[in-house]
């Protein structure tokens, strides 16, 4: 081939690129006959079918065989034998003659006119309907296609034969199966019997027009119904008796005809190719004879080492080659490490080949390749033990030895997994003679392989002559698996190895609200069926809102809807292809019964390396089984119209639907489930700046910077009007959004409908669930913002964390706003009413409060009223020196929970000779004013008592100063320091009165007091006697004690007639006066 006919120095024909498709007629028949190679199998087949038909009375046929091996290709060659157009039957007809001894093909079939072929490529649906179809349109027939999917299996069956007994205008009616497979499998996945297909044969042999039906299988009848139970794969083995049934599985031989047709080269690389491997390929024939000649298709297979190319077909007909067209596959494809891949790197078109010897795709790349692109796939096949053993084998070849190593064990390990059943084995002559002709020294590669053999990489094996992988293991898993599999399929609970945590978005209705909903998938037998009537009815924000469920078994699909239809977060789907999801969940079962149960596996690594990746292997196909089950499963729920939609589709249409008042809200801070730790940072710091600074523009946040908490205030409250000002003033107001409106008047209504305190949590939960949905994060500040408009109207109360107990307080404060955020149970409020006579009565209260300046509603009046308790001292609050009117106002302002209990049943209650509309202002300020003055009142009565022995002038001052000075009384001390700021400070008498009682003023109590006032009499002595003594000056106080009663005789009878405390009065007095003379003095 010349160059400039090619993209490259070698390519791949393009007829090998892709698979035949039998229903496809646009195809050039000349290109078609003259490019398909008629092989022994194909000649085999035909021979086979022409003799039946004319011999016997079969006229059904299955040709079974792997993918990629021609199936179609032939079919679509026998349909140019019987065409009915001349020229093409002529020219295939020809092909025929030139490629087999004796062709009598067209005199089997007598061929006149041409037979009419109905091509049909089966598919997962009803085979009887389908396939009726296709026969009725190939004939030419009228029909209409709804109505045959109307028709069951006997009615289907009945048209079918009539159609080919009213007369076909042919020699007569080859029918085509295509993928017959797939209809096998529809079958078995419904648990569905063959009659159709068994029933099909007899119409067919029994057609007065000729006719002759063939199906393409990729595996015996019985094969595809190892899902159904034993009696059931009996009787599909049965009809399978009525099918001749034919291999078409090409040989070494003619898959090397195939692969040397398949290689295109230009005409001087394929001259270099031969020239520079001809020894070697001669070399390797000489140890796998063969009784054809197979160097010629060997040599037009080049660039392939031959090794490789003899090992293709055998691996094309291995079990892990069934969902690949591994033949044809490895040579166009451009998977990694590949043919082509190899292809493009080592003979591009500008390639100059002079310059070096040209490379070959050895056994060693092919080996990588298929480690790269297949492993996985080997590992869930029977070959998976030896591929293991090989991988093992290579890996100590790698640690141990040279690159010669490893390509000398790669060479056996593939000869070892492919080249058993082949007869093509490793023998040490060939090694050495192979890896010779590759360039290796025979010392080099004797050497390597004594040594991989000591090594025990590689052992010889002398009942074959020839060196193997060695064998690591003694257990067959696959029989393990085989025989654990027919012990439990029929009992076991397979929904169990399902894993059913599918997370499903609501897309759209995300990209819409801001929210994120999420649905889950869930796998219902009846084992597990229970879980299903477990499942929640009103789900919560952040939690699951919706289960797509689908049911196992018909029988439960009903029970299943009753619990649907009372649950609008179950939608109900029905899938009948469960098979392939049995069989695997089975089969998982099985090898993990397997490995529990073996002990012996444990202590073989490849045994356990092998069932480990068959476990993963196997869950990944269970996952994508079920995948595949929920998105082609048949949907519905209430109305919506459901068709075609994806489950994501599914899922935001159906949270439009519940959550329908949702609010829209795109912020990913604080819109979830569970804000992170940074955005409950920022929440809890706007929170405490809407109760504190929500009469500040932006609430007081710094202008300068933006601070997350800052963002939050933007998106969540002002760009939804909840922060505005109205007449001048700035603070929280009604939303105007539809939605958002919604979720404020669903908690006003609880509230109104209330009546009595409603703990936030109640909100919280609301507002959680459905039609809002509103996540956690977003709840709090709405929650507050919603409170905050109603400052007028709504009682506020904190609960105590300890006793339980609520109590009332004036407005949300930093406490209020972290339990609503944290304990939204610990927090509450109420709604305040009214009627005239009430409003009338808080008026009478609002005029008797000092400075009330604001509107009287009961909420305001129990605020101020509450404040002036709170501003109340310790003493006022405690002491029960007051009426009874003014004591029963401070208990019930302590106690005060409820607004309208403490304004209209304990305030009331002070006057019980007075109905409320009798009760004044002037009543309500006479205890007011008792309770106020109080504090001042005790004290000023207090102060009356010092002065009254020590009076307040300007002697009093420098007496303080003296005593502080002369006595080491450290108590008599402080008092007199005390005493002596009568003139600077005004709590000169608090002082005293602490010093006295032992009590700090916010601790004073009435025996507090008393205590004062005992021990001042004692101390006002104490004082003036240490003023006394500090005034003697220089006189010698002990002389002036020994003579004193002489001194004093004289005074002493004078103040006989009294009693004592008067002479010490009368005494005292005197001393005051002498005192005061010797201070003027």
């Amino acid at each position: 081939m010349e160059l400039n006919e090619m993209s490259s120095m070698i390519d791949i024909n393009q007829k090998y690129k892709s698979s035949t498709r039998l229903d496809n007629d646009a195809f050039n028949y000349k290109d078609f006959i003259d490019s398909f190679i008629l092989h022994g199998t194909a000649l085999n087949v035909l021979d086979t079918i022409s003799r039946d038909f004319t011999k016997s009375e079969q006229r059904c046929f299955t040709i079974t065989g792997p993918y990629g091996t021609g199936k179609s290709t032939i079919a679509l060659f026998l349909t140019q034998l019987l065409s009915n157009k001349k020229n093409v039957r002529n020219y295939a007809n020809e092909k025929l003659t030139n490629s087999t001894e004796e062709n009598d093909f067209q005199a089997s079939f007598n061929i006149k006119k041409g037979w009419k072929v109905v091509k049909h490529v089966c598919g997962l649906n009803v085979p009887s309907a389908t396939i009726t179809c296709s026969i009725l349109k190939a004939l030419e027939h009228e029909y209409n296609e709804k109505d045959i999917f109307q028709l069951n299996d006997d009615e289907c069956l009945s048209l079918i034969a009539s159609t080919l007994n009213k007369g076909v205008k042919a020699d007569g009616v080859i029918i085509l199966l295509d993928e017959m497979g797939k209809a096998l499998d529809y079958q078995s996945r419904e648990n569905k019997d063959l009659y159709f297909f068994q029933n099909l044969a007899d119409v067919i042999q029994k057609s007065k027009t000729p006719a002759i039906l063939i199906g393409f299988l990729h595996q015996a009848f019985s094969e595809y119904s190892k899902a159904m139970n034993a009696s059931a794969q009996k009787d599909w083995a049965k009809v399978q008796g009525r099918y001749r049934d034919m291999g078409y599985i090409p040989s070494i031989d003619e898959s090397l005809v195939l692969i040397g047709d398949s290689i295109d080269k230009t005409d001087e690389v394929e001259r270099r190719l031969v020239q520079e491997n001809d020894s070697l390929i001669s070399s390797v024939l000489s140890y796998f004879p063969s009784q054809t000649d197979r160097k010629a298709p060997l040599l037009k297979s080049l660039p392939l080492d031959p090794i490789v190319s003899l090992l293709l077909g055998p691996i094309s007909k291995r079990s892990f080659s069934q969902n690949e067209r591994s033949l044809f596959g490895f040579l166009a494809s451009n998977e990694k490490l590949g043919f082509k891949q190899f292809l493009e790197k080592s003979y591009p078109s500008e390639f100059n080949f002079e310059s070096k010897k040209l490379d070959l795709f050895h056994p060693e790349l092919f080996w990588d390749y298929l480690q790269y692109n297949l492993n996985h796939i080997i590992l869930a096949s029977s070959d998976s033990k030896v591929w293991l053993e090989g991988q093992d084998a290579i890996y100590r070849a790698e640690l141990k030895g040279s690159d010669l190593h490893c390509l000398i064990t790669k060479t056996i390990a593939l000869l070892t997994l492919f080249g058993f059943q082949h007869q093509l084995f490793a023998k040490r002559k060939f090694l050495i003679s192979y890896f010779s002709s590759r360039g290796f020294s025979v010392k080099d590669v004797t050497l390597a392989i004594k040594e991989l053999e000591e090594w025990t990489v590689i052992i010889y094996r002398q009942n074959y002559g020839a060196l193997f992988v060695f064998q690591g293991s003694d257990i067959d898993i696959n029989q393990l698996i085989a025989t654990t599999i027919d012990e439990i399929k029929d009992g076991v609970d397979w929904t169990s190895q399902i894993a059913q945590a599918n997370n499903i978005l609501a897309t759209a209705h995300y990209h819409k609200t801001g929210t994120m909903r999420w649905a889950q998938t869930k796998i219902i037998g009846k084992h597990n069926f229970t879980e299903l009537e477990s499942l929640d009815t009103s789900p919560v924000s952040g939690e699951t809102f919706l289960w797509f469920v689908l049911p196992v078994e018909e029988s439960l699909f009903e029970r299943a809807k009753a619990i649907a239809d009372n649950n609008e977060h179950i939608i109900l789907g029905h899938q009948s292809q469960f098979s392939l999801l049995k069989t695997q969940a089975i089969e998982l079962i099985a090898l993990n019964k397997v490995l529990r149960e073996h002990k012996e596996i444990s202590h073989d690594f490849i045994a356990k390396n092998e069932i480990n990746h068959r476990i993963e292997l196997t869950r990944q196909t269970i996952f994508e089984a079920t995948d595949i089950a929920f998105k082609t499963a048949q949907w519905k729920y209430d109305s919506l119209s459901l068709e075609n939609k994806t489950l994501a589709s599914i899922t935001s249409s159906i949270a439009e639907h519940i959550f329908n008042k949702a609010p829209v809200i795109k912020n990913e801070l604080v819109n979830r489930s569970k804000p992170s730790g940074s955005a409950n940072s920022a929440i809890k710091k706007l929170l405490i700046a809407m109760a504190e600074n929500f009469e500040e523009e932006n609430l007081n946040f710094p202008t300068g910077s933006f601070p997350a908490e800052k963002g939050l205030y933007f998106s969540c409250l002002k760009n939804k009007e909840l922060h505005t000002e109205t007449e001048g003033v700035l603070g929280f107001s009604q939303p105007s959004d539809v939605n958002l409106k919604a979720l404020f008047d669903s908690a006003s209504n609880l509230i109104k409908k209330r009546g009595d305190i409603v703990w936030l949590n109640e909100i919280d939960d609301l507002w959680s669930q459905k039609p809002f949905g509103v996540p956690k994060g977003i709840r709090s500040i709405w929650m507050l913002a919603f409170v905050m408009t109603h400052l007028k109207d709504f009682a506020f109360f904190d609960k105590n964390d300890a006793t339980n107990e609520h109590m009332f307080i004036t407005a949300p404060d930093e406490e209020f706003v972290i339990k609503l955020m944290l304990k939204s149970s610990f927090v509450g409020v109420q709604l305040v009413k009214v009627d005239q006579e009430k409003t009338a009565y808080l008026n009478e209260l609002a005029i008797a409060l000092p400075n009330f300046t604001g509107n009287p509603t009961p909420l305001a009046i129990a605020q101020e009223y509450v404040t002036l308790f709170a501003g109340l001292s310790t003493w006022t609050r405690n002491t029960k020196s007051l009426s009874k009117s003014a004591k029963d106002f401070i208990l019930y302002s302590k106690t005060a929970s409820d607004p309208h209990h403490y304004l209209f049943e304990k305030v009331t209650s002070l006057f019980s000779n007075k109905s409320i509309v009798d009760i004044k202002s002037n009543d309500i300020k006479t205890i007011l004013n008792e309770i106020i003055n109080a504090h001042m009142e005790m004290v000023k009565a207090f102060k009356t008592e010092i002065t009254s022995y020590l009076p307040i002038d300007e002697h009093l001052s420098k007496q303080c100063t003296n005593v502080a000075v002369f006595t080491s009384d450290a108590k008599l001390q402080t008092f007199a320091q005390r005493l002596g700021e009568f003139a600077s400070n005004n709590n000169w008498i608090s002082n005293i009165i602490s010093l006295l009682s032992g009590k700090a003023e916010r601790n004073w109590d009435d025996n507090a007091i008393n205590k004062a006032k005992t021990e001042l009499i004692g101390i006002i002595e104490r004082f003036k006697l240490a003023n006394y003594q500090a005034s003697f000056k220089s006189l010698e106080y002990k002389s002036v004690r020994k003579n004193y009663n002489s001194q004093i005789s004289n005074i002493e009878s004078s103040l006989s007639m009294l009693e004592e405390h008067e002479r010490r009065a009368v005494l005292m007095a005197l001393l005051d006066e002498m005192t005061k003379g010797i201070e003027h003095a």
